[in-house]
């Protein structure tokens, strides 16, 4: 089964088996997105989805993130990632790949969320976030993106929430069964339209988010079961 075959190669990814050259490209990009998602913050797309992420109050149990610029932690890590999601992607100044993918506002906002609330070092951060690229970049290429684009879908929110959950997954240190239920249950929520080329809508801006948001709930689901 490929989900199986998958989940056990993301459970099973040491650091020691990246290489060195993607280690410091994921670190580069790491500061890339920072940035991006702090020119994000205040734009009017990205206080709508934070207004409706912080209705829902502070969650309780001490397991709050913060939404990057904030001093506090507010949110839910999977509220969290949606609204750092959303504010990387505002000026669609993050990283791109040939994929037709901008990764960095989705993985980035996965795994720090959750590196808020969890005692992880550094090595399974980076390591979350290379599980994360990869599997969003295989899914999309999968797919043959140009065709898949010119179909009306859009790849961020297509194949990100499997790169969300597939990250999500080695931060909180799932097994290959439970990383396979946490893959399944992201690709079922897996969609994104372009037709905001048409229309003009802001909803590109929310799908990175989303996708992030949608890589981290299952996680959780799959923790419970």
């Amino acid at each position: 089964m490929i989900t199986r075959t998958l989940a056990t190669w993301v459970a099973g990814l040491t650091h020691d088996a990246i290489p060195e050259d993607v280690v410091r490209t994921l670190r580069l990009l790491s500061l890339d997105t920072f940035g991006s998602a702090l020119a994000g913050r205040g734009l009017p797309w990205t206080d709508a989805i934070e207004a409706w992420a912080k209705a829902g109050g502070r969650p309780a149990g001490g397991q709050a993130a913060k939404v990057w610029g904030d001093s506090q932690p507010c949110l839910r890590a999977a509220d969290a990632a949606l609204v750092n999601g959303a504010a990387a992607h505002g000026f669609e100044l993050d990283d791109f790949h040939n994929a037709k993918l901008h990764l960095g506002a989705v993985m980035l906002p996965t795994v720090f969320a959750l590196a808020e609330t969890l005692q992880v070092d550094s090595r399974r951060v980076e390591v979350a976030l290379a599980v994360g690229y990869e599997v969003a970049i295989r899914s999309s290429l999968a797919l043959g993106p140009a065709q898949a684009r010119l179909r009306g879908w859009h790849l961020t929110a297509v194949c990100g929430p499997l790169g969300s959950a597939a990250a999500a997954s080695v931060m909180l240190g799932l097994d290959a069964e439970r990383t396979a239920w946490a893959l399944g249950l992201a690709g079922t929520q897996s969609s994104g339209l372009y037709a905001f080329s048409a229309d003009g809508t802001d909803t590109k801006r929310f799908h990175p988010g989303r996708a992030a948001q949608a890589g981290l709930t299952p996680n959780r689901l799959a923790l419970a079961k």
